[in-house]
């Protein structure tokens, strides 16, 4: 079976909260590593290549919080902020809010959580907001235009 691929043209803008060493990301497009490295200032990141029909994903994954980097008293944490994505020239807020982020907790936070009765979300809907080690991943289809009339709403239109 031959396999048709299609350009994506991806664009994601991160911001990076820090106050000791900077958050370490990694982004990908599908199984591809497009991106390994420290995030230290606003950035933008533009990612141009074919991909296979089908169903495709976009992923950020932080690597590099620990415990001690979420000071509360002092209002200092790590984490990475998802701004924006675009694809193919259409950039729209319902992009970034698209995307699943499956936070990898720190094991006693959890445990102090799971003692007092709560049980946190093991994959969270409609965050931008990386304050977890863990992986944001937006899975779109491909041809992108019919994933993008869709999440737009726009009606219905032709396979």
């Amino acid at each position: 079976m031959v396999t048709k691929q299609h350009k994506v043209t991806a664009g994601i803008w991160l911001t990076p909260i820090w106050h000791g060493d900077p958050p370490v990301i990694s982004i990908n497009l599908g199984s591809e590593e497009i991106y390994h490295g420290e995030l230290l200032h606003d950035q933008m990141f533009l990612i141009d290549r074919y991909v296979d029909s089908g169903s495709s994903w976009l992923s950020v994954i932080f690597h590099n919080k620990r415990p001690q980097d979420t000071v509360v008293e002092k209002k200092l944490d790590k984490a990475v902020i998802i701004d924006r994505v675009a694809f193919n020239g259409i950039k729209s807020p319902d992009f970034v809010w698209q995307g699943l982020y499956t936070p990898d907790y720190h094991e006693e936070w959890y445990q102090q959580q799971i003692s007092q009765g709560i049980a946190p979300d093991k994959i969270l809907k409609y965050h931008n907001y990386l304050g977890w080690n863990g992986e944001w991943r937006l899975t779109f289809s491909v041809p992108i235009f019919t994933w993008i009339h869709q999440v737009q709403n726009l009606g219905w239109i032709y396979d």
